[in-house]
């Protein structure tokens, strides 16, 4: 297997979750496989309903690699094992939120931008958490795609960055990251 393999892994299933009446990711307009140098307006849109929208990518920042023998599979001097691959992932959420025109009938506090944002990312950490497989497992011989995300000791943070505002809309870049492992037989 590989970074592709396991990249698109992740694409499917995200993309799976995002899908409108898939009971997952609500208010995610689009899921690239990698940040994308360009997002056209109409794929960006926010819902007209919410007034709120994101696009999602995927980041590998990191990889390491780590022999796992199989001391009951190793004859005489030929060991058969495992290596645990892990990479670093990122979940990169671009959303904007589209400000009101003021002629509500309800004045606007001017925070109300966030509720959207919480639940896309509720419900992304939520899909993330559903299966640690993403959707390629589990076999019982270690053979999926990916044999575990979001795992690890201090897996899925999420730092969080200060909004922009723009005419009309407030942007906010986050980034879910955690550790995705392959195992591949070495």
């Amino acid at each position: 297997m590989s970074r592709s393999t396991v990249r698109q892994a992740l694409y499917d299933y995200l993309t799976t979750g995002c899908q409108p009446g898939s009971g997952g990711v609500s208010g995610v307009s689009k899921v690239f496989r990698a940040m994308p140098w360009f997002i056209d307006g109409a794929t960006w849109t926010p819902k007209v309903d919410i007034g709120a929208g994101a696009v999602v990518f995927l980041h590998f920042s990191d990889k390491a690699e780590v022999r796992e023998a199989d001391p009951a599979a190793s004859v005489s001097s030929v060991v058969v094992g495992w290596k645990r691959v892990d990479y670093q992932v990122a979940v990169g959420v671009f959303y904007q939120y589209l400000i009101p025109s003021g002629q509500q009938a309800t004045p606007l506090a001017g925070d109300e931008w966030v509720a959207d944002l919480d639940a896309t990312l509720e419900q992304l950490e939520a899909w993330i958490r559903a299966d640690p497989t993403a959707g390629t497992g589990p076999t019982g011989d270690q053979s999926g795609v990916v044999f575990e995300m979001a795992q690890s000791p201090g897996d899925l943070t999420l730092p969080q960055d200060l909004p922009r505002w723009a005419p009309g809309k407030v942007f906010s870049f986050q980034a879910l990251h955690m550790t995705v492992t392959e195992m591949i037989q070495a």
